[in-house]
This record gives structure tokens, sequence and C-alpha cells, in this order.
């Protein structure tokens, strides 16, 4: 969930702690500037924080796209040990010509970050608001790449996780997600 507010963040990892207490947790915060929550909290200060709370990872999800949380994600990994992960919105939102909204980013946007985040030492890479299968497919024929590194720590982590469902693994591997009928 896109954790916007410390203590949300810090009574969510209480209350999963009470229920599942050797279930990995990973909390992502929603960080617009790199730096801060919601312009008020520092990211050191929330790193310190969950990590007391004893969390398994922490990472940035939504707000932004693939460019930008590279900056946040950067910053994660000044400031902890801990596994990071990232799974930005499709890209920014603009606006066309007729006043709609529209997502500026597509899947080449999303594979270029799965290389970099394989590169920076990322965990776990994913996607948020308006990515499609086709920005989750990019991600994972940019790391099948024989050229892109190699970091089994993403399988490490996946596994530490538990695993991934049944849809998450379909796409994952290239396949459609069947559509039960």
């Amino acid at each position: 969930e896109t954790m916007n507010d410390l203590r949300e963040a810090l009574a969510v990892a209480r209350a999963a702690r009470a229920i599942a207490p050797d279930l990995p947790l990973v909390v992502q915060l929603a960080v617009l500037d790199g730096e801060t929550l919601g312009g008020r909290i520092d990211l050191a200060t929330a790193v310190k924080q969950l990590e007391a709370a004893g969390v398994a990872a922490i990472g940035t999800n939504c707000r932004v796209g693939p460019d930008t949380m590279k900056r946040t994600a950067r910053r994660l990994l000044e400031l902890t040990a801990l596994p990071i992960s990232m799974q930005p919105n499709a890209g920014a939102l603009g606006v066309d010509y007729t006043g709609r909204m529209e997502t500026l980013g597509g899947p080449e946007d999303f594979a270029e970050m799965a290389r970099w985040a394989v590169q920076n030492d990322i965990m776990m890479v994913g996607g948020c608001c308006h990515s499609t299968p086709r920005h989750i497919m990019a991600m994972r024929q940019a790391l099948d790449d024989p050229l892109a590194p190699r970091d089994l720590a993403v399988l490490a982590v996946t596994k530490m996780l538990g695993g991934m469902s049944e849809g998450a693994r379909d796409i994952a591997e290239g396949r459609a997600a069947k559509k039960s009928t």
C-alpha cells in the first residue's frame, strides 16, 4: 500500500507484526522529492524508525514515474542496508490537448528502470498506477536480456517473500494472464 504518512506506516508495521510476526514485511513510502515524506518528515528519520519496527525491506512506490523515483531509491540505498524496492507509476501525469489526463511514459521506461535497478542493488521492482502488463513484460524482457546484469539477490528476495502470485508469474514469464469466463 502507498504510505504517505510515517505514523500510518509505523501503525501498519506494528499491526502486521502482531498478526504475522514471522512473515517478512516490506513498507513502501510515497516520496515526491526524494528526501521527505509529505515535505515534512526526513527520509532518514523514516528509515530509522521503520528499521526499529523490524521491517524486512523498505521501498518507494506511487506518485512519480521511474526517472523521478530513482532519486528516492538512491537515497534509500545510502540510508539502509535493508533490501530496497521501487514501484513507480507508469510515468508522470500530463494533460493532452483535449484536457484528458495521460501518462507520460511507457514500457521502455520500465525496461530501463529494471536494468538500472539491478545495476544499483535494488532488490524488488514493480509498477504502480497506470502501469500495465506491457510495462511489467518490458521489465521482465530487460532482465532476461543476456547482456543485462544479473543479481541473484532478486531471486532470494522473491523467495523470502513467498514467491509471486500465479498471475504475476504469468506476466513475468511473458504469458498473458488467463481470464476465467
